[in-house]
């Protein structure tokens, strides 16, 4: 059967260590700062946003890109903008309602730099693009979907609209 002799194959490329999987490294200070300043001369300007709203929506998409993209912080693919956009941000990330509409334009701009960045042919950052543009219209939708979020921000999300002091701890107990 094909699919046993492909199950067995793989098996056994990856008990012989030929999958080798890079330790995770985190973004440096220094670098981090780097790509923020160089994403925002080059795009800040365009994108009719303030500076502020573009350095902590592309500051998320670093956080993400450290935690989630095995190829590192500009490995974008379209799965992964999906991932981001129906799935993670949605479940971790509290962000007022304008900075949240304004993600998916910073999203668009953001893969477009960071895959040029890492050296992609135009014809392959393209996709990845156009996947922006595929699930932004599911992803407002999740805006207004309290569910989608995760437990934690849904509790700092209640927190918030109660008035509670996040910095007094007894107030959060």
């Amino acid at each position: 059967d094909s699919d046993y002799t492909l199950t067995r194959a793989i098996g056994h490329w990856r008990t012989r260590g030929h999958r080798v999987v890079p330790e995770w490294q985190p973004v440096g200070d220094d670098e981090r700062r780097r790509l923020l300043d160089d994403f925002a001369a080059a795009h800040g300007p365009g994108l009719g946003l303030d500076a502020d709203v573009v350095e902590l929506l592309a500051d998320t998409l670093v956080d993400f890109g450290e935690g989630y993209l095995h190829g590192g912080v500009l490995a974008w693919s379209p799965g992964e903008v999906e991932r981001f956009m129906l799935d993670w941000v949605q479940r971790k990330v509290l962000l007022d309602d304008a900075d949240a509409r304004a993600l998916p334009a910073v999203l668009h701009a953001w893969v477009g730099f960071a895959l040029n960045r890492s050296g992609l042919a135009p014809e392959h950052v393209t996709p990845v693009q156009d996947a922006v543009h595929e699930w932004t219209d599911e992803y407002l939708e999740l805006l207004d979907d309290p569910s989608a979020a995760g437990p934690a921000k849904a509790l700092l999300t209640e927190l918030i609209a109660r008035g509670v002091d996040l910095d007094d701890k007894k107030a959060v107990d």
